[in-house]
């Protein structure tokens, strides 16, 4: 099966999806105050909501999250985005999806906030949007919108998709590490932790990595990348970096079955070094995991309980789970 349900302890499923499994694309960028980032990332959300296949069926937007529901063909209203374009004080965001309620994971949903210093856009597709499109249509979208926002890192492949609303979105995302850890190249985050630890360096790797030219430096630039990385990951220029393509198509990988997608461990070896301290425990670690004794979480936590110091050390496993050491 291709989702994985809310878990509801002695009671039948009602049929709604946590989680699902699809392709996703994540964009950090700076400067997103201003004019043109807006106003880009104003339009990616317009060129999105025009290509989905399923209808938009409900949104919140800037400093109103009432759920906002849409008739049948219906266009969200992108006043309020619009008109604080120019306004870098003001809060910049909205949430978009197919799903009429907000606990539940859509392949049609979107999540952006665009907010002094940092922001972020994270989007889903079914896996059969791209069906019949030409050979390069996912990666070069993704290009297009690296450039657009000029970002400082972006991940794009197979996925988890998770419900967009930040609160149910971070419940689902502590419930899936068992599935995480199994089907290693579904990447996932939750893009608010990913905004605040990974300023300074990426957060790992999927099919698709941008890394802008000013994180790029730190270690010696695109070229000495793919000298570590070897011909298995080539590469594309975005405006403002270098997007490593992990091999020919993404993967999902299984550990289970020994399954590691070989250029997804070689460009993340390659990126080692600039792989940031990322001190959140992401998931919940199994019951009965245990951290191995000594073990302190990165950025301290000296008087962590025991089950934190195991979320922190199963996230880190993770976090690293394509360093190739």
């Amino acid at each position: 099966r291709c989702f994985i349900p809310w878990p509801s302890p002695g009671k039948p499923w009602d049929g709604w999806p946590m989680a699902k499994f699809g392709l996703r694309m994540v964009f950090y960028f700076g400067n997103a105050h201003e004019a043109p980032v807006r106003r880009a990332l104003l339009s990616i959300v317009e060129q999105y909501w025009a290509a989905a296949r399923e209808p938009i069926r409900r949104y919140a937007i800037a400093e109103d999250k009432r759920e906002r529901y849409l008739a049948p063909g219906e266009a969200p209203d992108l006043t309020r985005l619009r008109e604080r374009i120019g306004q870098p004080d003001s809060d910049w965001s909205i949430d978009l999806s197919a799903e009429r309620e907000i606990q539940y994971a859509s392949h049609w949903s979107l999540a952006a906030l665009s907010v002094i210093e940092n922001g972020y856009l994270v989007l889903y597709f079914p896996f059969s949007f791209f069906e019949g499109a030409p050979r390069y249509a996912l990666r070069d979208l993704f290009q297009r919108w690296c450039s657009a926002l000029k970002v400082h890192q972006a991940y794009g492949g197979m996925g988890f998709v998770l419900p967009v609303e930040v609160g149910n979105q971070a419940a689902a995302l502590r419930r899936i590490g068992p599935y995480a850890m199994r089907f290693v190249a579904l990447d996932t985050d939750l893009p608010t932790t990913t905004k605040l630890w990974c300023r300074d360096g990426i957060r790992c790797v999927n099919w698709l990595t941008a890394v802008s030219e000013r994180l790029l430096e730190k270690i010696g630039g695109a070229e000495a990348v793919w000298q570590r990385a070897g011909p298995t990951v080539s590469s594309l220029p975005y405006d403002g970096g270098t997007i490593f393509v992990a091999g020919p198509h993404p993967q999902m990988g299984d550990a289970e079955q020994g399954v590691i997608p070989r250029e997804y461990v070689a460009l993340g070896r390659a990126l080692k070094p600039l792989r940031a301290a990322h001190p959140s425990t992401i998931f919940n670690a199994p019951e009965g995991y245990e951290a191995p004794p000594g073990y302190r979480a990165p950025l301290g936590w000296g008087q962590a309980k025991p089950h934190q110091l195991a979320n922190a050390h199963y996230a880190q496993r993770w976090l690293a789970r394509f360093d190739g050491d």
